[in-house]
């Protein structure tokens, strides 16, 4: 008899003690469903948060490249002039760019050959200077070394004028391609 008492006793304890066990752990459930959704409500709203701050920076973005690279504007003020008339009048200024730069690198060529004949020509006086020693050594060191200083100066001069000419043929491609005749 003790025996039943007893494990009617544990059998009352374990049902009153699991269902009070199984209410706290609902309870436990209950409070874990509130943590997730307070969670996935916080991880919302920073998402929320970061693409409306997305948003806010690619308008500051798009506001600053159109304040910074508006270009050169060609064709926003074109006064009377249609579309056409405008576009024909931009090729005509390119073509007449083109020949300018033409005419400025022939120019440039005269003077270049004119400079070194001219360096020929010093060179050849400071030799026969040099044989009929009628300077000194100082004053034909020094004649020399304006002679090297100018060649040194027309070789660079050349280099930029080999560069420009570069650029004139690129841009004389370039102008083929879209179809502008080149006079």
């Amino acid at each position: 008899m003790k025996r039943i008492v007893t494990m009617s006793i544990v059998a009352f304890l374990l049902l009153f003690g699991l269902n009070q066990g199984l209410a706290q752990s609902s309870n436990a459930q209950d409070k874990k469903e509130e943590v997730r959704e307070k969670q996935i409500s916080k991880s919302e709203s920073k998402v929320n948060n970061a693409s409306d701050n997305a948003k806010k920076q690619k308008d500051k973005d798009k506001e600053k490249a159109s304040k910074d690279n508006n270009g050169n504007a060609y064709g926003k003020n074109k006064g009377n002039m249609t579309g056409r008339e405008f576009g024909q009048h931009r090729s005509e200024m390119a073509r007449n760019k083109l020949n300018e730069t033409r005419l400025r690198i022939n120019e440039t060529e005269e003077r270049i050959f004119i400079s070194r004949n001219q360096l020929v020509i010093a060179r050849e006086a400071l030799e026969e200077s040099r044989r009929q020693r009628t300077l000194s050594e100082i004053e034909m060191k020094e004649r020399e070394r304006k002679i090297m200083d100018a060649e040194r100066r027309l070789k660079e001069f050349e280099s930029a004028l080999n560069i420009s000419r570069e650029r004139l043929q690129n841009t004389e491609k370039e102008l083929v391609k879209i179809n502008i005749e080149i006079k």
